[in-house]
């Protein structure tokens, strides 16, 4: 009697075990910390520091189920990011961008059963949505659209999903127009060019 009942426990709790397919199909709540790396695109300005302040991203999602080891992971995220350098008579100038981002994550993966490892590549859109500077009276202005592609990987365990990417912005993301113009006419094409490296928590549900 007493083999016959943890037999039966050990099969049940084999079936669950088999049961819980680490791909979770569902919404996502999702949040992380992004780093910025900038460059300036300008030569009087090569070997100017522009300090990145940590940002970061919370959105939602919805991942989908896996065919032959891939799944898709459209989400909708909000994110702030700021810098901040030194100008010419030593202010310490900072801004702090708002967007809204549309990353579509294309995975693939190995189900080891609770455990899914998987790579991704991600394509976006984002939307600036507002701007603050201070330290200077001139204005401060984000393309009101950008876009890129990010480069990650992953690991899903049961309903988690850890991630790490770095995303590649296809064009110049700012302008600092008035400041820098005025400060000499090689000044007048400042764009800020990104690239970013993201760690990311996933809740799917």
């Amino acid at each position: 009697m007493m083999k016959t009942k943890l037999y039966s426990f050990i099969v049940s709790a084999a079936l669950l075990f088999v049961a819980a397919d680490a791909n979770a199909e569902g919404f996502v709540i999702k949040g992380g910390l992004a780093f910025q790396n900038l460059n300036s695109g300008v030569e009087a300005l090569k070997n100017a520091s522009f300090k990145t302040k940590l940002g970061w991203t919370a959105g939602i999602g919805y991942q989908t189920a896996t065919w032959g080891g891939f799944s898709l992971q459209p989400e909708v995220l909000y994110r702030s990011k700021s810098i901040e350098t030194v100008a010419f008579d030593q202010t310490l100038v900072t801004t702090t961008s708002s967007f809204i981002e549309l990353p579509v994550n294309v995975q693939w993966g190995v189900d080891l059963l609770m455990l899914r490892p998987f790579v991704f590549a991600s394509p976006y859109v984002g939307f600036n949505i507002g701007n603050k500077i201070s330290g200077v009276s001139g204005t401060f202005t984000n393309n009101k659209v950008t876009g890129g592609v990010g480069l990650g990987l992953g690991l899903e365990i049961s309903k988690l999903q850890i991630t790490a990417k770095y995303n590649w912005d296809f064009g110049g993301v700012a302008s600092w127009n008035d400041y820098w113009s005025m400060m000499g006419e090689q000044f007048k094409n400042l764009k800020l060019k990104e690239g970013s490296f993201h760690i990311g928590l996933a809740f799917i549900f």
